[in-house]
């Protein structure tokens, strides 16, 4: 590991991360539409937690690598790829279920000391 590298982790470093795909999603079946789009347990993640997790399509392939948060604010956090934006977008805007989903570009993230806090603006 890189000396910058354990320096972040052990230390704090800013992240910009302008260049993903910022989704937060919300509304009565976000945790059900979520879990029916990606491979990860989102209803076991604790507030403020997030996961790594895929995009997959119904054949199981990969559409996407992403990062899913649970917030305190009764929300789902979604940094995704932004050159994937499109493919992203239009994954998440299928079905019938009862969400609200906001897109953004603009965020930095702090490391600091083990763990990641989401900085908005």
């Amino acid at each position: 590991m890189l000396d910058v590298n354990v320096d972040g982790r052990e230390h704090v470093s800013l992240f910009d991360v302008s260049h993903m795909l910022q989704t937060t999603v919300s509304g009565r079946d976000q945790v059900e539409f979520i879990e029916s789009l990606v491979v990860a347990d989102v209803a076991g993640l604790a507030d403020d937690h997030g996961t790594l997790t895929l995009f997959t399509n119904d054949s199981g392939g990969i559409i996407d690598d992403l990062i899913v948060t649970r917030t305190a604010h009764g929300q789902l956090y979604i940094v995704s790829n932004a050159a994937c934006a499109d493919n992203d977008f239009r994954h998440m805007s299928v079905g019938s279920h009862a969400v609200r989903l906001a897109f953004s570009i603009a965020c930095g993230l702090i490391q600091a000391l083990k763990r990641f806090v989401t900085v908005y603006r």
